[in-house]
């Protein structure tokens, strides 16, 4: 019998530790190997610092890698489902048996083609086990009434009646520790515990158990909980425990999954019994896979028969019993046959049989007693459901991630009848807009205001031009066909669409890279445009620049410029500055901005020149009055023969012209601006309905246009079509080579 004293504290240990680690120690264990350091006492070893290791360890939890401490590894080089590499391996080969690379190759092309439907923890664990000849099996025990009854039961499991009680009896007896980690319990040849892993704390047992059957226990620390809402749990959240790992000092706690191949259920009393049938209910595992998890029910001195269709997936145990029997055979072998009548009397066999089944690769003799599913398997029964249920849960993720993809589509989707309705709605708002185009400017132009423009009423009235024509196209043009068309927008909105043309959304980032990309070569007048001034037949026969270009020097790129190379061609934002550029509203317009922007246009393009042509009009009439006005006082003053009559003709003379000419030029542009606006408003309300008819009539042919249509047609939901065929393709295969794996 092993004391719980002999184990060394854990002050001793860390100075122990810093003796045995300093220089002439470390020269003294590469020098010679017989001065290490000495065998540790009885009892429980704790590891050694992972700096004095060769070898270190680490865990696969999720897609997350931790590195722990260095368990023990035996000499017939034993993996545990948890990696073991050497410090100085980068990307070690891995040596997959000849039978299962097909499987391999098929089940790790899942990670490329199923990421967002397969458990990649999971399907690592699945490829771990592949890797290995033989694969090492993880049990989770879960208990719904507390970690004390679990751990007596994982202790009444692995103990050997015929060697005395050890210290790893002692830890599990114990009980729950306060750090609320989760404990990992597999095969050594000696006993270890390793308490320093944020996730769990890892004890190494030498049962003969463990090594016979390559199994690993699990004990996480808390156990999934049912759904509130409809009191149900999925087989993926028993399959795959969460371990708790503090994130910060406040005290809070992340979720990393740490996968499992089958589940042990432990509950004790009826509570225990109602809450573990509800778990076998809701996973429906114990339909689709019954080797995969089993539940156990502690009641002392329960003997009744079980209903045999409750016999695959409960059973009814007593852990004190055996555990009592136990203790009776180690104190005198002469109570084995108390030994025998207690652990028969325990039915702890059902559970043994349950954690030992599935752990070796049939023969042709056992392969009768198997599910058909495992027959005639080459690997371990239990890895193989642990990848059908891996191809099941993926499979289900696949078909209900195409459910609601196309259950949004059909939502969304428009109804014709809509459709129609909206087109209709388009029609009446066109009509109206043209109706009122041609009466609010029929009345504009027969308004008050609009004579007060007439040609003998500039001399008191030039100033008014330009406020009288805005006043004619902010009151009179398009005012309610604007506002009309706003409704629409919004009604085009309620159902999904959208009435602008992508270009017209994506505006706001055209005016400056339209300037950053303006270079002012480009806007030399004497280079380009309508203006550009012809240079001398000399210079334009001239090179650009009279400096040549050596052949060593060359053009930088955009953002590299080197000493002896050409500067980059400045451009216009270059030379203005920041604050003065006028830019877009960062606030994407609602509804098309055709009306207004043209409105706009025409106040800044044809009001201008208007008010500038009658201000010159009149300019000239009044000089030429001027001058033969003065020009006939000259010659009544001059001549004394001339009448005033006579002097008079040529001052009439001016007058009549200069009124004629005034009449005839600022009649002519005032009628040319009334048509202009009429033809200008006449384009856009165009304009503006085929935008909007287009707009429906893409979404009606299925093109696009629409948030809901775009989403059920487009090439997003396209994309993720193709990928869940590729998943399914990926998928069959593996089921195929997992088929195919025979003796």
């Amino acid at each position: 019998m092993i004391a719980r004293s002999s184990r060394l504290p854990t002050i001793a240990l860390s100075k122990r530790y810093r003796l045995l680690n300093t220089a002439p120690a470390r020269k003294r264990r590469r020098s010679n190997t017989s001065s290490r350091v000495a065998h540790p006492p009885a009892g429980i070893v704790h590891y050694r610092d992972t700096r004095t290791e060769t070898a270190h360890e680490t865990l696969l939890l999720g897609s997350i890698r931790f590195s722990g401490t260095p368990p023990h590894v035996s000499s017939s080089g034993r993996r545990y489902a948890s990696s073991i590499a050497a410090v100085t391996t980068i990307n070690a080969t891995k040596t997959i048996p000849s039978r299962c690379k097909e499987l391999y190759e098929h089940l790790g092309a899942l990670k490329h083609h199923c990421t967002s439907y397969v458990d990649l923890s999971q399907l690592e664990l699945a490829l771990r086990g592949l890797e290995s000849e033989d694969a090492v099996i993880r049990v989770a025990v879960l208990s719904v009434s507390g970690h004390a009854g679990a751990r007596n039961l994982v202790r009444a499991l692995l103990a050997d009646p015929l060697a005395p009680r050890a210290a790893w009896e002692d830890y599990l007896d114990e009980g729950e520790q306060s750090d609320g980690r989760g404990l990992l319990i597999r095969y050594g040849e000696e006993v270890q515990y390793d308490w320093r892993h944020p996730l769990l704390r890892t004890l190494v047992v030498p049962s003969i158990k463990l090594h016979q059957y390559k199994l690993e226990l699990l004990l996480p620390s808390s156990l999934p909980r049912l759904n509130k809402t409809d009191d149900r749990i999925s087989a993926q959240e028993l399959l795959v425990p969460a371990l708790e790992t503090p994130t910060s000092a406040s005290g809070r706690f992340s979720m990393v999954s740490y996968p499992v191949h089958k589940v042990l259920l432990y509950g004790e009393s009826v509570p225990g019994l109602i809450y573990v049938s509800k778990l076998l209910e809701s996973s429906k595992l114990t339909e689709t896979h019954p080797s995969a998890i089993k539940g156990f029910i502690n009641i002392p001195g329960y003997n009744a028969p079980l209903d045999p269709s409750l016999e695959n997936r409960l059973s009814m145990i007593d852990v004190d019993q055996g555990l009592t029997a136990i203790s009776e055979f180690r104190s005198s072998i002469e109570h084995a046959t108390e030994y025998e009548h207690g652990w028969l009397g325990s039915h702890l066999s059902s559970a043994n049989d349950f954690l030992t089944a599935g752990t070796s690769v049939p023969s042709l003799q056992d392969a009768s007693s198997l599910p058909p599913s495992t027959r005639n398997s080459s690997i371990k029964p239990a890895l193989k459901t642990l990848i059908s249920i891996l191809l099941q849960t993926t499979t289900s993720s696949i078909d209900s991630e195409e459910t609601r993809a196309v259950t949004t589509a059909s939502t969304n989707r428009i109804p014709p009848l809509t459709l129609s309705d909206l087109q209709a709605q388009i029609t009446t708002w066109a009509e109206d807009a043209h109706s009122e185009l041609r009466d609010s400017l029929d009345s504009a132009f027969s308004s008050v205001a609009w004579n007060r423009l007439k040609w003998w009423k500039l001399v008191w009235r030039v100033d008014d031009v330009g406020f009288i024509l805005g006043d004619v196209l902010e009151r009179k043009w398009l005012v309610d066909a604007e506002k009309g068309l706003i409704w629409v927008a919004g009604r085009m909105g309620q159902i999904g669409l959208s009435p602008l043309r992508p270009e017209v959304e994506s505006a706001a980032t055209t005016w400056e890279s339209t300037l950053e990309q303006t270079s002012l070569a480009s806007m030399n007048p004497i280079n380009t445009g309508s203006h550009a001034t012809p240079l001398p037949a000399a210079t334009a026969a001239m090179p650009r620049t009279s400096i040549p270009k050596p052949s060593n020097l060359t053009t930088p790129s955009e953002h590299e410029h080197k000493f002896g190379t050409y500067p980059p061609e400045p451009r216009l934002i270059d030379l203005l500055p920041t604050s003065d550029l006028p830019r877009p509203s960062s606030n994407p317009p609602v509804y098309p901005q055709s009306i207004s922007l043209a409105r706009t246009a025409l106040s800044t393009t044809t009001i201008p020149s208007l008010q500038a042509l009658a201000q010159q009009l009149l300019a000239q009439s009044l000089g030429t009055i001027a001058t033969t006005s003065t020009l006939s006082a000259l010659l009544y003053i001059g001549v004394s023969t001339t009448s005033l009559y006579e002097a008079g003709t040529i001052a009439a003379l001016g007058i009549v012209w200069s009124a004629r000419r005034l009449q005839s030029k600022w009649e002519t542009a005032r009628e040319s601006w009334a048509v202009e606006i009429r033809e200008e408003g006449r384009l856009v309300l165009k304009e503006v309905e085929e935008q909007l008819r287009d707009c429906v009539s893409d979404v009606d042919s299925g093109v696009g246009g629409g948030v809901g249509q775009g989403e059920g047609i487009g090439e997003q939901e396209d994309e993720a079509m193709q990928e869940r065929k590729k998943a399914r393709a990926a998928v069959s295969k593996v089921q195929v080579a997992l088929d195919d794996m025979t003796v």
